[in-house]
Order: C-alpha cells, then sequence, then structure tokens
C-alpha cells in the first residue's frame, strides 16, 4: 500500500516533553522503527504538573496531564511533533491485594493534527510506601524495593510533606536523612522513588509502553493508510467449546480509523476461538 499524505513521515524529530531521563529509553525505538529523532525539550519543568513525591500535587488525571505536558512544550519550543508521559500508581483496578504502574505515553502531531497514544498497565512495579518509626524496619524496605538501583524518598510524612529528601545514593545517606526526620518528628515515611530515571521497573514500563505506541502508529489503515489504526471497541459473543453457543467474552476487536472513518473488525490477538464452559450462561447459568 503507498503511502499517505498523514503519515508522520521519516526524518521528523520528536520534542521529548521529560527531566527524568526518558528519552534515553525511546530514542532507538523511535529511529529504528519510525526514523524519527527524539529530543529531550530543554529545561522543560514537568514537576509543575505534580510530582511523585507530594511537593505538587497532580490537578488532573494521567491522560489529561500527558496532553497538558504535550500542549505546553508546543507552545514553549514552537515545535509541532511533541513526545510526553506520565505514570500513575497504586491499587490494581482488578486484582486485589497488588499494585500497579499505568504509564500513558503521547505523541502529538500537530502538524497534521493527530495524535497518538499507547497506555500500557502492568504488575511488575516496586512501588511501596511505609510509615517507620526505627533504621532497622528501614534497612529491610530498602532490601524489598531494590535499593540502591531504586532509589527512594523519606519525607516527614505522607501527605502534604514539609521535609523531602531525595536522590540519596547510598545506604549511609539514607541513614541519615531518616535518623534526621526521627529527631525531628519521631516518625519518618519512606517510599520507592517512581522516577524514570532512580526506578529500573518504571523505565522497562516506558520502554514496553513505547513499543506499543509504536505498533500502533505502524498499524495503517486499509483504505486510506493513515497510521494508528486501533481497535476502540470490542464485539462479544465468543463461542462456548460445548454448545457453540455465543459468550459474553470477547470475539472480535472492532478498528477505526481517526482520517477516513474506514471500520473494520478484527480477530482477538491471542487467536482464541473458544471460551471455557465455565463461563458460559447456557452451560453454567
Amino acid at each position: 500500500m503507498e503511502r499517505s499524505k498523514f503519515l508522520l513521515g521519516e526524518g521528523r524529530t520528536a520534542l521529548f516533553a521529560t527531566k527524568h531521563g526518558k528519552g534515553l529509553l525511546v530514542q532507538s525505538l523511535f529511529n529504528d522503527q519510525l526514523g524519527i529523532q527524539v529530543q529531550v525539550a530543554p529545561e522543560f519543568d514537568t514537576d509543575v504538573f505534580g510530582t511523585f513525591s507530594g511537593e505538587v500535587n497532580r490537578r488532573d488525571s494521567a491522560l489529561e496531564t500527558v496532553r497538558r505536558k504535550a500542549k505546553a512544550a508546543a507552545e514553549k519550543y514552537g515545535h509541532d511533533l511533541i513526545l510526553a508521559s506520565e505514570g500513575s500508581f497504586g491499587p490494581h483496578p482488578e486484582i486485589f491485594f497488588a499494585h500497579a504502574n499505568e504509564e500513558y505515553l503521547l505523541l502529538a502531531d500537530y502538524k497534521n493534527k493527530r495524535e497518538y497514544l499507547a497506555k500500557h498497565l502492568t504488575t511488575d512495579t516496586n512501588f511501596s510506601g511505609e510509615r517507620l518509626t526505627n533504621l532497622t524496619d528501614l534497612a529491610t524496605f530498602l532490601q524489598k524495593v531494590g535499593f540502591p538501583e531504586a532509589k527512594v524518598i523519606l519525607k516527614n510524612r505522607e501527605e502534604n510533606p514539609d521535609v523531602v529528601s531525595k536522590d540519596l545514593a547510598s545506604e549511609e545517606e539514607v541513614a541519615t536523612a531518616a535518623q534526621d526526620l526521627l529527631n525531628r518528628f519521631g516518625s519518618f515515611y519512606v517510599e520507592t522513588d517512581m522516577r524514570a530515571m532512580n526506578n529500573p521497573l518504571r523505565r522497562k514500563a516506558i520502554a514496553e509502553t513505547a513499543q506499543k505506541l509504536i505498533e500502533k502508529i505502524k498499524s495503517l489503515c486499509p483504505n486510506c493508510a493513515a497510521p494508528g489504526f486501533d481497535w476502540y471497541d470490542v464485539k462479544t459473543g465468543l463461542p462456548c467449546e460445548l454448545c457453540q453457543q455465543p459468550t459474553n467474552s470477547v470475539l472480535a476487536l472492532k478498528h477505526r480509523c481517526e482520517v477516513c472513518q474506514f471500520e473494520n473488525e478484527q480477530p482477538r490477538p491471542d487467536n482464541k476461538s473458544f471460551e471455557s464452559a465455565m463461563y458460559c450462561n447456557y452451560c453454567n447459568p
């Protein structure tokens, strides 16, 4: 299929609105697979949109925040291709007692008035935090989260802290900061530093999200060849393995082109053809 005028175009440069070392995670991926150079926006302060450590509360959802970052960078630098990311951490929406990392990665093409968004949810995270009153429990926490490869943040309290210690490189530095908080407040709150530059599992999640985004961009509309041909809804009715009656499980994915509005249905990515009778309303009412 011939390339459409809506394609991003090789040789363009995307400006990454980040300050926490994310550029190195995606530069080779975008260059090798899309022909797009990624440069980090110079002196772009993403902390104004919210900090994981609590000094600045994020006022919007992760999706709204990643769009605000992209727009702010486009306006500040006068650039028409912007990459921005945002992560959220907390309880998994479906798995009890499990923490999750949800990543958003957005490529905003203001030249062609298109945006490409990827979302990635993973339980492969060391997101954790505890209020402690002694250094012995602190040592246990450091071992659990993988310090020093994964850094930690110390605060006098979890929410709206007055004192925050970051970028502590050694156990001695962490212990010194913790002892100072103990002397002043009688306890301290320790949490994993979820900034990409200080957390290898966060870096892994961002790289995985970047690959998802690239695959989405590489998916071309069968009708007009515009990039980003992606699914927007599901079709249920996967047949039961015993009675062949339709179940409520996903049968196919509905795809739509945002440019020409062409639609089609595509099989499940896992090529599953039948559902277990356990989930059948006829066999197991």
